[in-house]
Protein backbone atom coordinates (compact mmCIF):
# COMPACT_ATOMS: atom_id res chain seq x y z
CA UNK A 1 0.00 0.00 0.00
CA UNK A 2 1.43 3.27 -0.76
CA UNK A 3 1.68 6.43 1.02
CA UNK A 4 -0.70 8.05 -0.64
CA UNK A 5 -3.81 5.28 -0.29
CA UNK A 6 -3.03 5.31 3.70
CA UNK A 7 -3.26 8.71 3.44
CA UNK A 8 -6.53 8.41 2.32
CA UNK A 9 -7.84 5.70 4.02
CA UNK A 10 -7.50 7.00 7.38
CA UNK A 11 -8.69 10.28 6.02
CA UNK A 12 -12.00 8.31 5.20
CA UNK A 13 -12.16 6.59 9.05
CA UNK A 14 -11.93 9.77 10.91
CA UNK A 15 -14.39 11.23 9.04
CA UNK A 16 -17.00 7.97 9.18
CA UNK A 17 -16.36 7.91 13.39
CA UNK A 18 -16.94 11.89 13.64
CA UNK A 19 -20.29 11.28 12.21
CA UNK A 20 -21.14 8.33 13.57
CA UNK A 21 -20.81 10.33 17.02
CA UNK A 22 -22.94 13.24 16.00
CA UNK A 23 -25.82 10.70 15.64
CA UNK A 24 -25.55 9.33 18.66
CA UNK A 25 -26.00 12.57 20.47
CA UNK A 26 -29.37 12.90 19.39
CA UNK A 27 -32.24 11.96 21.15
CA UNK A 28 -34.97 9.50 19.80
CA UNK A 29 -34.61 6.59 17.55
CA UNK A 30 -33.79 6.85 13.66
CA UNK A 31 -36.48 6.14 11.47
CA UNK A 32 -36.14 3.08 8.83
CA UNK A 33 -34.90 4.46 5.40
CA UNK A 34 -33.29 3.08 2.45
CA UNK A 35 -30.21 4.44 1.22
CA UNK A 36 -29.91 3.70 -2.86
CA UNK A 37 -26.14 4.42 -4.05
CA UNK A 38 -26.23 4.65 -8.07
CA UNK A 39 -22.80 5.34 -9.33
CA UNK A 40 -23.67 6.27 -12.89
CA UNK A 41 -26.08 9.28 -11.71
CA UNK A 42 -25.24 12.94 -13.16
CA UNK A 43 -25.46 16.16 -11.07
CA UNK A 44 -26.39 18.82 -13.85
CA UNK A 45 -26.57 22.17 -11.59
CA UNK A 46 -29.01 24.65 -12.88
CA UNK A 47 -27.29 27.72 -15.25
CA UNK A 48 -26.89 30.67 -13.53
CA UNK A 49 -27.19 33.98 -15.46
CA UNK A 50 -24.03 36.03 -14.98
CA UNK A 51 -23.81 39.86 -14.33
CA UNK A 52 -22.47 41.82 -16.65
CA UNK A 53 -22.16 44.96 -14.61
CA UNK A 54 -18.52 45.80 -13.83
CA UNK A 55 -18.34 46.23 -10.23
CA UNK A 56 -16.75 49.69 -10.19
CA UNK A 57 -14.09 50.73 -7.42
CA UNK A 58 -13.87 54.07 -5.98
CA UNK A 59 -10.56 55.43 -5.29
CA UNK A 60 -9.50 58.35 -3.24
CA UNK A 61 -8.51 60.58 -5.61
CA UNK A 62 -4.51 61.84 -5.64
CA UNK A 63 -3.90 65.45 -3.71
CA UNK A 64 -2.95 67.75 -6.36
CA UNK A 65 0.65 69.25 -5.84
CA UNK A 66 1.54 72.66 -7.59
CA UNK A 67 4.99 71.42 -9.71
CA UNK A 68 7.62 74.61 -9.26
CA UNK A 69 10.31 75.76 -11.64
CA UNK A 70 13.60 77.41 -12.40
CA UNK A 71 14.45 78.82 -15.28
CA UNK A 72 17.85 79.46 -16.69
CA UNK A 73 18.24 82.62 -19.03
CA UNK A 74 20.41 81.93 -21.87
CA UNK A 75 22.07 84.92 -23.83
CA UNK A 76 23.61 83.79 -26.91
CA UNK A 77 25.59 86.51 -28.33
CA UNK A 78 26.19 84.55 -31.87
CA UNK A 79 25.32 86.48 -34.72
CA UNK A 80 23.37 83.17 -35.42
CA UNK A 81 20.38 83.31 -38.35
CA UNK A 82 17.16 84.60 -38.21
CA UNK A 83 15.33 81.66 -38.61
CA UNK A 84 12.02 82.18 -40.85
CA UNK A 85 10.55 78.57 -40.36
CA UNK A 86 10.50 76.99 -37.13
CA UNK A 87 12.03 73.00 -36.98
CA UNK A 88 9.19 70.77 -37.38
CA UNK A 89 8.42 68.91 -33.66
CA UNK A 90 7.70 65.51 -33.77
CA UNK A 91 3.91 64.96 -32.05
CA UNK A 92 1.70 61.75 -31.46
CA UNK A 93 -1.44 63.37 -32.49
CA UNK A 94 -1.89 64.30 -36.41
CA UNK A 95 -0.31 67.68 -37.16
CA UNK A 96 -1.61 70.90 -39.39
CA UNK A 97 -0.59 71.43 -42.26
CA UNK A 98 1.89 74.04 -42.72
CA UNK A 99 1.43 76.74 -45.41
CA UNK A 100 4.51 76.61 -47.51
CA UNK A 101 3.88 80.15 -49.24
CA UNK A 102 2.43 83.72 -47.72
CA UNK A 103 2.16 87.28 -49.95
CA UNK A 104 1.21 90.76 -48.64
CA UNK A 105 0.87 93.78 -50.47
CA UNK A 106 -0.30 96.71 -49.75
CA UNK A 107 -0.19 100.60 -50.30
CA UNK A 108 -0.96 104.01 -49.15
CA UNK A 109 -0.22 107.83 -49.32
CA UNK A 110 3.24 109.41 -50.06
CA UNK A 111 3.44 107.19 -52.74
CA UNK A 112 3.98 104.35 -50.08
CA UNK A 113 4.14 100.44 -51.34
CA UNK A 114 4.69 97.09 -49.63
CA UNK A 115 5.60 93.68 -50.07
CA UNK A 116 6.16 90.77 -48.23
CA UNK A 117 6.69 87.16 -49.44
CA UNK A 118 8.27 83.99 -48.72
CA UNK A 119 7.96 80.36 -49.46
CA UNK A 120 9.57 77.44 -47.52
CA UNK A 121 9.30 73.86 -47.58
CA UNK A 122 7.02 73.18 -45.24
CA UNK A 123 6.91 70.33 -42.09
CA UNK A 124 9.52 68.52 -43.34
CA UNK A 125 11.47 65.45 -40.88
CA UNK A 126 15.17 66.15 -42.06
CA UNK A 127 15.21 69.23 -43.58
CA UNK A 128 14.08 73.05 -44.19
CA UNK A 129 14.63 75.45 -47.05
CA UNK A 130 13.03 78.32 -47.80
CA UNK A 131 13.10 82.25 -49.61
CA UNK A 132 11.67 85.27 -48.84
CA UNK A 133 11.57 88.97 -50.27
CA UNK A 134 11.02 92.37 -48.61
CA UNK A 135 9.91 95.75 -49.59
CA UNK A 136 8.69 98.89 -48.16
CA UNK A 137 9.25 102.31 -49.92
CA UNK A 138 7.66 105.98 -50.14
CA UNK A 139 7.93 107.95 -53.24
CA UNK A 140 7.58 111.53 -51.32
CA UNK A 141 7.86 112.29 -47.39
CA UNK A 142 7.16 115.43 -45.13
CA UNK A 143 9.95 117.32 -47.25
CA UNK A 144 11.03 117.27 -50.81
CA UNK A 145 13.83 114.81 -51.32
CA UNK A 146 12.52 112.62 -48.72
CA UNK A 147 11.29 109.82 -50.03
CA UNK A 148 13.06 106.12 -49.34
CA UNK A 149 13.11 102.38 -49.86
CA UNK A 150 14.27 99.47 -48.67
CA UNK A 151 14.50 96.10 -50.53
CA UNK A 152 15.50 92.37 -48.88
CA UNK A 153 15.72 89.28 -50.33
CA UNK A 154 17.98 86.52 -49.34
CA UNK A 155 17.46 82.21 -48.90
CA UNK A 156 18.18 79.63 -46.08
CA UNK A 157 18.19 76.41 -45.34
CA UNK A 158 18.38 74.31 -42.33
CA UNK A 159 19.48 70.09 -41.72
CA UNK A 160 18.40 67.81 -39.16
CA UNK A 161 20.26 65.00 -37.70
CA UNK A 162 19.43 63.70 -34.17
CA UNK A 163 22.55 65.11 -32.44
CA UNK A 164 23.23 68.15 -34.99
CA UNK A 165 21.26 71.09 -36.93
CA UNK A 166 23.43 72.64 -39.88
CA UNK A 167 21.80 75.78 -40.91
CA UNK A 168 23.51 78.48 -43.17
CA UNK A 169 21.57 81.75 -44.81
CA UNK A 170 22.10 84.29 -47.42
CA UNK A 171 20.73 87.79 -47.15
CA UNK A 172 21.07 90.66 -49.57
CA UNK A 173 19.38 94.29 -48.52
CA UNK A 174 19.49 97.72 -50.44
CA UNK A 175 18.48 100.65 -48.86
CA UNK A 176 17.86 104.02 -50.72
CA UNK A 177 17.69 107.24 -48.69
CA UNK A 178 18.23 111.00 -49.26
CA UNK A 179 19.98 113.85 -46.87
CA UNK A 180 16.77 115.87 -46.55
CA UNK A 181 17.74 117.32 -43.75
CA UNK A 182 19.56 120.31 -45.62
CA UNK A 183 19.24 123.85 -45.42
CA UNK A 184 16.07 124.78 -47.59
CA UNK A 185 16.74 128.39 -47.54
CA UNK A 186 20.31 128.31 -48.53
CA UNK A 187 19.80 125.39 -51.11
CA UNK A 188 16.22 126.15 -52.38
CA UNK A 189 16.59 123.91 -55.50
CA UNK A 190 18.70 121.24 -54.65
CA UNK A 191 18.53 118.28 -57.00
CA UNK A 192 17.60 114.58 -55.78
CA UNK A 193 21.02 113.13 -57.01
CA UNK A 194 23.02 115.49 -54.69
CA UNK A 195 20.96 113.98 -51.68
CA UNK A 196 21.31 110.48 -52.63
CA UNK A 197 22.49 107.54 -50.25
CA UNK A 198 22.33 104.03 -50.91
CA UNK A 199 23.54 101.46 -48.41
CA UNK A 200 24.29 97.89 -49.84
CA UNK A 201 24.36 94.91 -47.61
CA UNK A 202 25.07 91.54 -48.03
CA UNK A 203 25.93 88.88 -45.14
CA UNK A 204 26.86 84.56 -45.45
CA UNK A 205 25.87 82.68 -42.29
CA UNK A 206 26.75 79.34 -41.19
CA UNK A 207 25.93 77.89 -37.58
CA UNK A 208 26.14 74.32 -36.50
CA UNK A 209 24.35 73.34 -33.39
CA UNK A 210 25.05 70.40 -31.19
CA UNK A 211 21.35 69.23 -29.83
CA UNK A 212 22.17 65.73 -28.06
CA UNK A 213 20.10 65.70 -24.79
CA UNK A 214 21.89 62.71 -23.69
CA UNK A 215 25.51 64.32 -23.65
CA UNK A 216 26.00 66.60 -21.41
CA UNK A 217 28.44 69.05 -24.35
CA UNK A 218 26.70 70.72 -26.31
CA UNK A 219 27.75 73.71 -28.27
CA UNK A 220 26.78 76.72 -31.04
CA UNK A 221 29.30 77.28 -33.55
CA UNK A 222 28.77 80.04 -36.14
CA UNK A 223 30.39 81.95 -38.87
CA UNK A 224 29.77 84.87 -40.98
CA UNK A 225 31.31 86.84 -43.83
CA UNK A 226 29.99 90.50 -44.73
CA UNK A 227 30.01 93.45 -46.62
CA UNK A 228 28.36 96.76 -46.44
CA UNK A 229 28.64 99.42 -48.97
CA UNK A 230 27.64 103.21 -49.29
CA UNK A 231 27.36 105.85 -52.02
CA UNK A 232 30.16 107.25 -51.04
CA UNK A 233 31.97 104.02 -52.04
CA UNK A 234 32.90 103.62 -48.25
CA UNK A 235 33.03 99.37 -47.43
CA UNK A 236 33.89 97.04 -44.84
CA UNK A 237 34.03 93.70 -44.95
CA UNK A 238 33.74 91.42 -41.86
CA UNK A 239 34.82 87.98 -41.00
CA UNK A 240 33.15 86.60 -37.59
CA UNK A 241 33.52 82.96 -35.81
CA UNK A 242 31.31 82.33 -32.55
CA UNK A 243 31.82 79.51 -29.98
CA UNK A 244 29.41 79.03 -27.51
CA UNK A 245 29.52 75.65 -25.61
CA UNK A 246 27.96 74.09 -22.00
CA UNK A 247 29.42 71.33 -20.10
CA UNK A 248 26.74 69.66 -17.84
CA UNK A 249 28.68 68.45 -14.87
CA UNK A 250 26.19 67.73 -12.69
CA UNK A 251 22.09 68.41 -12.62
CA UNK A 252 22.46 71.56 -10.99
CA UNK A 253 26.18 72.84 -12.16
CA UNK A 254 27.35 73.64 -15.51
CA UNK A 255 30.47 74.73 -17.01
CA UNK A 256 29.91 77.59 -19.94
CA UNK A 257 32.40 79.04 -22.43
CA UNK A 258 32.21 82.01 -24.85
CA UNK A 259 33.98 83.33 -27.35
CA UNK A 260 34.64 85.13 -30.63
CA UNK A 261 36.39 86.83 -33.14
CA UNK A 262 35.75 89.79 -35.37
CA UNK A 263 37.91 90.94 -38.34
CA UNK A 264 36.82 93.66 -40.11
CA UNK A 265 38.63 96.21 -42.72
CA UNK A 266 36.78 99.61 -43.46
CA UNK A 267 37.69 101.49 -46.68
CA UNK A 268 36.80 104.44 -47.62
CA UNK A 269 39.71 107.80 -48.14
CA UNK A 270 42.04 105.00 -46.51
CA UNK A 271 42.13 101.59 -45.81
CA UNK A 272 41.40 100.77 -41.70
CA UNK A 273 42.05 97.04 -40.23
CA UNK A 274 40.20 96.57 -36.61
CA UNK A 275 39.76 93.43 -34.68
CA UNK A 276 38.00 92.11 -31.45
CA UNK A 277 38.68 88.70 -30.11
CA UNK A 278 36.54 87.68 -26.78
CA UNK A 279 36.94 85.24 -24.62
CA UNK A 280 34.28 84.47 -21.63
CA UNK A 281 34.41 81.13 -19.63
CA UNK A 282 31.94 81.24 -16.55
CA UNK A 283 30.48 78.57 -13.91
CA UNK A 284 26.70 78.24 -13.32
CA UNK A 285 24.95 76.45 -10.25
CA UNK A 286 21.51 75.78 -9.19
CA UNK A 287 20.79 74.94 -5.61
CA UNK A 288 17.09 74.49 -4.96
CA UNK A 289 15.46 78.50 -5.74
CA UNK A 290 19.27 80.07 -5.99
CA UNK A 291 20.27 80.35 -9.36
CA UNK A 292 24.54 81.39 -9.57
CA UNK A 293 26.46 82.42 -12.81
CA UNK A 294 29.84 83.55 -12.36
CA UNK A 295 32.42 84.25 -15.13
CA UNK A 296 34.84 86.67 -16.09
CA UNK A 297 35.21 88.06 -19.62
CA UNK A 298 38.84 88.50 -21.53
CA UNK A 299 39.06 90.35 -24.86
CA UNK A 300 41.61 91.99 -26.71
CA UNK A 301 41.05 95.06 -29.27
CA UNK A 302 43.20 96.50 -31.81
CA UNK A 303 42.23 99.75 -33.82
CA UNK A 304 43.42 103.06 -34.41
CA UNK A 305 43.16 105.79 -31.67
CA UNK A 306 41.84 109.35 -32.96
CA UNK A 307 44.14 112.13 -31.74
CA UNK A 308 44.61 115.97 -32.88
CA UNK A 309 41.88 115.19 -35.45
CA UNK A 310 44.78 112.70 -36.66
CA UNK A 311 43.91 109.30 -36.97
CA UNK A 312 46.71 107.08 -35.21
CA UNK A 313 48.42 103.64 -35.93
CA UNK A 314 46.84 100.46 -35.06
CA UNK A 315 47.22 99.49 -31.26
CA UNK A 316 46.23 96.50 -28.99
CA UNK A 317 44.31 96.72 -25.85
CA UNK A 318 43.93 94.11 -23.10
CA UNK A 319 40.87 94.32 -20.96
CA UNK A 320 39.65 92.41 -18.29
CA UNK A 321 35.87 92.15 -16.78
CA UNK A 322 33.47 90.43 -14.57
CA UNK A 323 30.29 88.62 -14.91
CA UNK A 324 28.69 87.59 -11.65
CA UNK A 325 24.54 87.38 -11.52
CA UNK A 326 22.66 86.07 -8.36
CA UNK A 327 18.93 85.11 -8.92
CA UNK A 328 16.42 83.83 -6.42
CA UNK A 329 12.99 82.57 -7.22
CA UNK A 330 11.25 83.50 -4.29
CA UNK A 331 7.86 83.74 -4.48
CA UNK A 332 7.36 80.02 -7.06
CA UNK A 333 8.44 82.42 -10.37
CA UNK A 334 5.89 84.84 -9.05
CA UNK A 335 8.56 86.88 -7.75
CA UNK A 336 12.01 86.06 -9.02
CA UNK A 337 14.85 88.86 -7.96
CA UNK A 338 18.31 89.10 -9.22
CA UNK A 339 21.29 90.97 -9.04
CA UNK A 340 24.64 91.45 -11.07
CA UNK A 341 27.53 92.82 -11.64
CA UNK A 342 29.45 92.53 -15.29
CA UNK A 343 30.56 94.35 -18.24
CA UNK A 344 32.57 93.78 -21.39
CA UNK A 345 33.23 95.27 -24.98
CA UNK A 346 30.76 95.81 -27.12
CA UNK A 347 31.52 95.56 -31.11
CA UNK A 348 30.95 98.52 -33.24
CA UNK A 349 31.34 98.49 -36.79
CA UNK A 350 30.24 100.41 -39.47
CA UNK A 351 27.34 97.91 -40.04
CA UNK A 352 25.99 98.67 -36.30
CA UNK A 353 26.40 102.29 -36.89
CA UNK A 354 24.60 102.74 -40.23
CA UNK A 355 22.08 100.51 -38.67
CA UNK A 356 21.58 103.42 -36.40
CA UNK A 357 21.53 106.33 -38.60
CA UNK A 358 21.62 105.93 -42.58
CA UNK A 359 22.31 109.97 -42.47
CA UNK A 360 25.88 109.06 -41.23
CA UNK A 361 28.40 111.13 -43.62
CA UNK A 362 31.84 109.83 -45.29
CA UNK A 363 35.11 108.55 -43.42
CA UNK A 364 33.31 108.18 -40.10
CA UNK A 365 35.70 106.81 -37.19
CA UNK A 366 34.87 103.92 -35.81
CA UNK A 367 35.66 102.20 -31.85
CA UNK A 368 34.57 99.33 -30.19
CA UNK A 369 32.78 100.66 -26.61
CA UNK A 370 33.97 99.37 -23.80
CA UNK A 371 31.94 98.97 -20.95
CA UNK A 372 33.61 99.24 -17.58
CA UNK A 373 31.30 97.95 -15.12
CA UNK A 374 27.80 97.34 -15.26
CA UNK A 375 25.94 96.78 -12.06
CA UNK A 376 21.97 96.08 -12.02
CA UNK A 377 19.49 94.52 -10.03
CA UNK A 378 15.79 93.80 -10.58
CA UNK A 379 12.65 91.58 -10.22
CA UNK A 380 10.93 89.57 -12.60
CA UNK A 381 7.73 87.04 -12.28
CA UNK A 382 4.56 85.79 -13.87
CA UNK A 383 1.16 85.53 -12.29
CA UNK A 384 -1.09 82.88 -13.50
CA UNK A 385 0.17 82.26 -16.26
CA UNK A 386 -1.49 85.81 -17.91
CA UNK A 387 0.58 88.42 -16.08
CA UNK A 388 4.47 88.43 -16.99
CA UNK A 389 6.60 91.60 -16.10
CA UNK A 390 10.35 92.89 -15.59
CA UNK A 391 11.82 95.85 -14.02
CA UNK A 392 15.88 96.64 -13.74
CA UNK A 393 17.77 99.36 -12.92
CA UNK A 394 21.39 99.33 -13.77
CA UNK A 395 24.41 102.29 -13.41
CA UNK A 396 27.00 101.74 -15.84
CA UNK A 397 30.86 103.33 -17.09
CA UNK A 398 31.22 103.63 -20.29
CA UNK A 399 34.69 104.36 -22.47
CA UNK A 400 34.38 105.32 -25.94
CA UNK A 401 30.60 106.04 -25.93
CA UNK A 402 29.54 107.49 -29.27
CA UNK A 403 27.12 109.70 -29.83
CA UNK A 404 25.61 111.60 -33.16
CA UNK A 405 26.38 115.18 -33.96
CA UNK A 406 25.13 117.29 -37.31
CA UNK A 407 28.06 118.49 -39.05
CA UNK A 408 28.38 122.41 -39.24
CA UNK A 409 29.33 122.33 -42.40
CA UNK A 410 26.55 119.98 -43.71
CA UNK A 411 24.04 120.00 -41.77
CA UNK A 412 22.41 117.10 -43.23
CA UNK A 413 25.32 114.90 -42.40
CA UNK A 414 25.82 113.46 -39.29
CA UNK A 415 29.16 112.38 -37.42
CA UNK A 416 30.08 110.27 -34.86
CA UNK A 417 32.04 111.94 -31.35
CA UNK A 418 33.11 110.05 -28.70
CA UNK A 419 33.48 111.25 -25.03
CA UNK A 420 37.12 110.86 -24.35
CA UNK A 421 36.27 110.75 -20.54
CA UNK A 422 34.06 107.96 -18.50
CA UNK A 423 30.33 108.22 -19.74
CA UNK A 424 27.93 107.08 -16.79
CA UNK A 425 24.51 106.04 -17.58
CA UNK A 426 21.60 105.44 -15.33
CA UNK A 427 19.07 103.01 -16.65
CA UNK A 428 15.11 101.85 -15.44
CA UNK A 429 13.47 99.78 -17.78
CA UNK A 430 10.49 98.30 -16.47
CA UNK A 431 7.88 95.83 -19.14
CA UNK A 432 4.77 94.37 -18.13
CA UNK A 433 2.71 92.43 -20.99
CA UNK A 434 -0.92 90.47 -20.28
CA UNK A 435 -1.77 87.42 -22.29
CA UNK A 436 -5.32 86.68 -21.31
CA UNK A 437 -5.47 84.75 -24.11
CA UNK A 438 -4.77 84.00 -27.67
CA UNK A 439 -7.46 86.83 -28.17
CA UNK A 440 -6.58 89.53 -26.00
CA UNK A 441 -2.80 90.67 -25.43
CA UNK A 442 -2.02 93.97 -23.83
CA UNK A 443 1.52 95.68 -22.39
CA UNK A 444 3.47 98.41 -21.46
CA UNK A 445 7.63 99.15 -22.02
CA UNK A 446 8.92 101.75 -20.57
CA UNK A 447 13.03 103.31 -20.30
CA UNK A 448 14.47 106.16 -18.53
CA UNK A 449 17.93 106.95 -19.05
CA UNK A 450 20.20 109.77 -17.68
CA UNK A 451 24.01 110.55 -18.74
CA UNK A 452 26.86 111.97 -17.00
CA UNK A 453 29.25 113.09 -20.19
CA UNK A 454 32.54 115.10 -19.41
CA UNK A 455 34.44 116.03 -22.80
CA UNK A 456 31.30 116.11 -24.75
CA UNK A 457 28.94 119.01 -23.91
CA UNK A 458 25.68 116.95 -24.25
CA UNK A 459 24.52 112.92 -25.09
CA UNK A 460 23.54 114.06 -28.56
CA UNK A 461 20.56 112.44 -30.19
CA UNK A 462 20.01 110.05 -27.55
CA UNK A 463 16.99 110.01 -25.84
CA UNK A 464 16.00 109.98 -22.09
CA UNK A 465 12.75 108.17 -22.34
CA UNK A 466 10.81 105.51 -24.03
CA UNK A 467 7.36 104.51 -23.59
CA UNK A 468 5.21 101.44 -25.88
CA UNK A 469 1.72 100.80 -24.59
CA UNK A 470 0.51 98.25 -27.13
CA UNK A 471 -2.70 96.14 -27.44
CA UNK A 472 -4.37 93.74 -29.68
CA UNK A 473 -7.79 92.16 -29.49
CA UNK A 474 -9.69 89.76 -31.56
CA UNK A 475 -13.58 90.95 -32.01
CA UNK A 476 -14.45 87.64 -33.84
CA UNK A 477 -12.97 84.71 -35.69
CA UNK A 478 -12.30 86.76 -38.23
CA UNK A 479 -11.85 90.95 -37.05
CA UNK A 480 -8.97 91.29 -35.59
CA UNK A 481 -7.45 94.89 -34.18
CA UNK A 482 -4.27 96.09 -32.65
CA UNK A 483 -3.19 99.57 -31.56
CA UNK A 484 0.27 100.59 -30.78
CA UNK A 485 1.34 104.27 -28.97
CA UNK A 486 4.49 105.43 -29.17
CA UNK A 487 6.78 107.88 -27.61
CA UNK A 488 10.56 109.50 -27.57
CA UNK A 489 11.26 112.18 -25.70
CA UNK A 490 14.59 114.58 -24.32
CA UNK A 491 16.73 114.05 -27.20
CA UNK A 492 19.42 116.97 -27.67
CA UNK A 493 20.77 118.48 -30.32
CA UNK A 494 22.84 121.03 -31.58
CA UNK A 495 21.75 124.28 -34.12
CA UNK A 496 24.08 124.29 -36.61
CA UNK A 497 23.75 127.99 -37.09
CA UNK A 498 23.51 129.45 -33.36
CA UNK A 499 25.71 126.39 -31.87
CA UNK A 500 23.55 126.08 -29.13
CA UNK A 501 22.03 123.17 -27.92
CA UNK A 502 18.10 122.35 -28.66
CA UNK A 503 15.90 119.57 -27.03
CA UNK A 504 14.00 118.15 -30.16
CA UNK A 505 10.07 117.72 -29.73
CA UNK A 506 9.09 114.77 -28.49
CA UNK A 507 8.35 112.02 -30.55
CA UNK A 508 4.59 110.82 -30.56
CA UNK A 509 2.96 108.04 -32.67
CA UNK A 510 -0.08 106.09 -32.46
CA UNK A 511 -0.37 103.91 -34.54
CA UNK A 512 -3.92 101.45 -35.66
CA UNK A 513 -4.71 98.26 -37.53
CA UNK A 514 -7.48 96.60 -38.35
CA UNK A 515 -7.51 92.73 -40.06
CA UNK A 516 -9.91 90.88 -41.43
CA UNK A 517 -9.87 87.36 -42.30
CA UNK A 518 -12.30 86.81 -45.15
CA UNK A 519 -10.99 83.21 -45.42
CA UNK A 520 -8.92 80.68 -43.35
CA UNK A 521 -5.88 81.87 -45.81
CA UNK A 522 -7.16 85.75 -47.28
CA UNK A 523 -7.27 88.32 -45.28
CA UNK A 524 -7.54 92.37 -45.89
CA UNK A 525 -5.52 95.16 -43.54
CA UNK A 526 -6.35 98.80 -43.15
CA UNK A 527 -3.26 100.38 -40.46
CA UNK A 528 -3.18 104.04 -40.13
CA UNK A 529 0.38 105.76 -38.96
CA UNK A 530 0.97 108.52 -36.94
CA UNK A 531 -2.95 109.13 -36.51
CA UNK A 532 -1.48 112.66 -34.54
CA UNK A 533 -0.16 113.88 -37.52
CA UNK A 534 3.15 114.81 -35.61
CA UNK A 535 6.38 116.11 -37.11
CA UNK A 536 8.90 113.57 -35.30
CA UNK A 537 12.45 114.25 -35.70
CA UNK A 538 14.74 111.45 -34.75
CA UNK A 539 17.14 113.29 -35.51
CA UNK A 540 17.64 117.16 -35.79
CA UNK A 541 16.17 118.35 -39.13
CA UNK A 542 14.43 115.11 -40.12
CA UNK A 543 11.08 115.43 -39.92
CA UNK A 544 9.18 112.29 -40.34
CA UNK A 545 6.25 111.28 -42.35
CA UNK A 546 2.47 112.86 -41.00
CA UNK A 547 -0.28 110.41 -40.98
CA UNK A 548 0.27 107.40 -43.21
CA UNK A 549 -2.35 104.95 -43.98
CA UNK A 550 -2.18 101.83 -45.81
CA UNK A 551 -4.41 99.30 -47.11
CA UNK A 552 -3.51 95.60 -48.20
CA UNK A 553 -4.69 92.38 -48.62
CA UNK A 554 -2.51 88.86 -47.64
CA UNK A 555 -2.57 85.19 -48.80
CA UNK A 556 -1.10 82.07 -47.29
CA UNK A 557 -1.00 78.99 -50.11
Amino acid sequence: MTKISMTLKNTFLFLFILCASTLYAQEGELPEEQIIIQKDKKIVLPEVRKPYEKVTQTLKPLPKVKQTYTYKDFNLALPLLDPKLSPPALRNEKEAPVKEGFVRLGFGNYGSSLFDGYFNSGRQKDYAFGIFAKHLASANGPVSNSGFSNNEAGAYAKYFTPNFTLSGGLNYNRGRYNFYGYDREEFPNRKTDSTKQVIQSILFQMNLEKINKKSPFTYNLGLGIGNISDRFKASESEFTVAFNGNYKTKDSSAITLFSDLSLAKKTDSSSINRSLWRIQPGYHFVYKTLQIDAGIQLSVDNEPELKNGLIQKNTSRFHIHPQIRVQQNILQNKLVAFVGLGGGMNKKTLRTQLQESPFLGADPYLRHENQLLNFYLGAKGQIQNQLNYSSQISFESLKNQAFFLNNMEDQEKLFLLYDSSKTTRFTWASEVAYDLSKDTKAGVRFSFFSYGVKSVKQPWHLPHSLVTLFGRQYLSENLMLSAEFYYMGGIKAMNSKTLETETLKPLADLNLKGEYFFKKNFSGFISVHNLLNNKNQRFNYYPTQGFRIMVGASAAF
